[in-house]
């Protein structure tokens, strides 16, 4: 009996520390591969304010798109610029404008009904990628205007957004509940491949009740294209994912605390908590820094409504002066609770809005050449210049 014990407490001491290293290893690799985290729960509640006192940018500039009468910035669904070639997606064309003059140079209308939801934009292949909702296709188009393919997707799930990973390879993803899903589309081969994306716990294992009105409301997906690949996020799940044309790796975290949306169990039609609303509209990455568009419930005096923030990090800190704000400088406006949009240089924001009665009026700030436009009823652009990284 004494040599069992003393045979059994051999194996505890031999064998207990290899455990507790593999274990202590796994916990280290678990925590390195979820990558730095981004404390965005810190930011929730902040109120919007006028504010011209922010100074991470160097000028301004606004101008009338012309032609654009017709629309409202909600019609936008995607904007591509570089240099000063701007092109703009909305739902049934994409029109190239220049960037200075806001002068229409092309426009690109389907032969066919469609519902282009997202695009993306390859300048030195001059190729744009137009992703058709309704018609469950992508739509390869020259951007002299000239259409030369079409590569059709499974109808049997929606899709919301295209992303570019290299000049190759794009990444398209499904709009599913309780976990993630995309394609992996080969351009050179036409070929359409599933990929899913790595578990986990933290994602509801249950498909919610009314769960196709989630996404009219909430974007499932926030994405942007880098030079390392895409980088995506799930409404559901906290991590960053890095994206590459063979693998799937974590990238970084993005702390959202109590508030961040998510489901009630067990799931009813009320579908989240009141006090839930705390959802990532837009992920943009520059240089060194990282811009995260979102949005919160927010109470006051006045009662309850959607707040939007745009918070810069920069080496995973966060940059205290760029929290929630309506930038307003002249005419040249950055609204947050509007779609905000960075160029592909990272260099530039851009936002888009109509002018209301009063503003139209009030022409005091208005620089000369949008005093001489012909159509004061047009989009007007806004793009503010950043400081250099």
């Amino acid at each position: 009996m004494k040599k069992i014990q003393s045979y059994q407490l051999f194996l505890i001491k031999a064998i207990l520390p290899v455990l507790l290293s593999v274990c202590i290893s796994c916990v280290s690799d678990n925590k390195k591969a979820e990558g730095p985290k981004l404390n965005l729960e810190k930011v929730r509640g902040g109120l919007i304010q006028i504010d011209d006192r922010f100074r991470n940018y160097t000028n301004t500039h606004c101008n009338f798109l012309e032609n654009s009468f017709t629309f409202v910035p909600e019609d936008i669904q995607n904007i591509h610029c570089h240099g000063n070639e701007l092109y703009i997606l909305f739902s049934d064309q994409l029109r190239h404008y220049n960037l200075t003059t806001g002068k229409l140079m092309s426009s690109y209308h389907s032969p066919i009904p469609v519902q282009f939801i997202d695009f993306c934009f390859d300048p030195s292949l001059q190729k744009a990628y137009l992703l058709d909702k309704k018609g469950s296709q992508l739509i390869e188009l020259q951007l002299t205007g000239q259409q030369t393919k079409t590569i059709k997707l499974d109808p049997t799930y929606t899709y919301s957004m295209v992303k570019q990973i290299d000049q190759k390879t794009l990444l398209i993803p499904k709009q599913t509940i309780p976990a993630p899903s995309f394609v992996i589309v080969n351009l050179e081969r036409n070929e359409v491949n599933d990929l899913d994306f790595p578990e986990n716990k933290d994602r509801p294992h249950a498909i919610p009740v009314g769960s196709d009105s989630i996404w009219a409301k909430y974007p499932l997906y926030v994405a942007d294209e880098t030079a390392q690949g895409v980088k995506i996020k799930y409404l559901f799940d906290d991590q960053v994912y890095l994206v590459t044309k063979n693998e799937i790796t974590p990238d970084y975290i993005i702390r959202m605390g109590k508030h961040k949306l998510k489901r009630k169990y067990p799931w009813s039609k009320t579908k989240f908590k009141n006090n839930q609303r705390f959802r990532i509209l837009k992920l943009c990455h520059g240089n060194s820094k990282t811009y995260i568009l979102h949005k919160s419930i927010v109470e006051n005096v006045l009662g309850t409504f959607d707040a939007g923030m745009l918070s810069q990090f920069q080496n995973y800190s966060l940059v205290n002066d760029f929290e929630g704000f309506i930038l307003q400088s002249g005419l040249a406006s950055l609204s947050v609770n509007n779609s905000v949009f960075m160029d592909d240089e990272c260099t530039r924001f851009l936002s888009f809005k109509k002018l209301g009665h009063k503003e139209s009026r009030t022409t005091k700030n208005w620089p000369q050449h949008m005093l001489d436009a012909e159509n004061k009823e047009n989009l007007v652009l806004s793009v503010f210049y950043m400081k250099n990284e």
